[in-house]
């Protein structure tokens, strides 16, 4: 059973916003996502992405580029790719405030992808020496085939060593202020549905690892795209991913996520714009069922219906840049 809650009226929108127990504060606690968590972290990506946008953004080719190296790079030193979104945000908060020339990325990534694993809070027992020798060396091979590719382009690429890639880590953590533990999507995402889980019914909660898969995919689409910054965050990013996946598994109606400043008819053509699939999901919930469900979605993210409603647009906006992106790609190569 979830733990009993209790509500409040709200003025705005219709909702009851529910308020936490102390069985709920306590549950939330002991899962590592107590109250205030939430704030917590907007405040740490807001501190994160001050003087962001300082040098002009990298060439989307580029960044995407670097992003796969530094995939790549992660993938050989961890055998998984659970530490990429943190990467990812490293690289975008450092090069929206320091401008890296096009020779230095292949060095800047490898540094990059080794950060996120020394720092990484999860990581084991320190490998020997002689692991982790060989573990650079195949993450090295990474960033030396993103050196070759721009070489290919007429850049001249230094060659990745030891001892370059332990000075551009020294650069980066002292450009950054040695504040590296940004939260990314991975970490939003967790928190809002270890918090969601705590309060759904079964039915929410048997949806949940579905909404989680999905929007994992989507979020990594999304970044590979539009680097984080102020008019797009991590958080705000994770967010609406989970409440669009709650769309998608027909708990909510995807009409009340409505903003009110567009027609129905508007929002639904930016909400098919934005899905591979080019349907409205149907709600199989009553009205009564998925205003709870917003109630709950409300007090995870300790916001209120407008803001979430923004929140929602936000990422429908990115995945539709996503989404037309992707069928470019594609009719070019059908020409070509």
């Amino acid at each position: 059973m979830s733990p009993r809650l209790q509500e409040e009226e709200d003025e705005e929108g219709g909702l009851s916003p529910m308020l936490a127990n102390e069985e709920l504060e306590d549950g939330w606690f002991r899962m590592g996502a107590p109250s205030g968590f939430v704030a917590h972290l907007r405040e740490v990506e807001l501190q994160a992405l001050m003087h962001s946008g300082m040098v002009p953004p990298l060439a989307g080719l580029l960044r995407g580029a670097s992003l796969r190296c530094l995939s790549r790079a992660i993938q050989a030193m961890t055998g998984a790719q659970s530490g990429w979104f943190k990467a990812a945000t490293l690289f975008d908060c450092y090069c929206s405030k320091f401008a890296v020339a096009i020779e230095e990325l292949p060095t800047t990534c490898l540094s990059i992808a080794r950060i996120t694993q020394k720092f990484d809070l999860s990581s084991e027992t320190p490998l020997p020496y002689s692991a982790e020798y060989s573990l650079f060396e195949k993450a090295a091979g990474c960033a030396e085939d993103f050196g070759a590719w721009l070489s290919s382009a007429g850049y001249d690429v230094p060659e990745v060593t030891s001892d370059l890639v332990h000075k551009s880590e020294m650069e980066i953590l002292r450009g950054l202020k040695w504040q590296i533990d940004m939260p990314c999507v991975e970490r939003w995402l967790t928190a809002y549905l270890t918090r969601l889980s705590m309060i759904g019914d079964n039915g929410v909660q048997q949806v949940l690892q579905a909404v989680q898969t999905k929007s994992f995919v989507l979020a990594r689409a999304v970044v590979m795209c539009e680097p984080v910054s102020e008019d797009l965050t991590n958080g705000q990013l994770a967010l609406g991913l989970l409440c669009l996946g709650l769309v998608e598994v027909g708990l909510v109606p995807m009409s009340d996520l409505r903003p009110k400043e567009l027609s129905l008819s508007a929002w639904t053509d930016m909400y098919l714009s934005s899905q591979p699939s080019g349907v409205v999901p149907a709600c199989t919930r009553s009205a009564a069922e998925s205003n709870r469900v917003f109630e709950m979605l409300l007090l995870c993210a300790e916001t209120d219906y407008h803001d979430l409603k923004q929140t929602v647009r936000g990422v429908v906006e990115a995945l539709g840049t996503v989404l037309a992106s992707i069928h470019q790609h594609q009719a070019g190569q059908r020409r070509a």
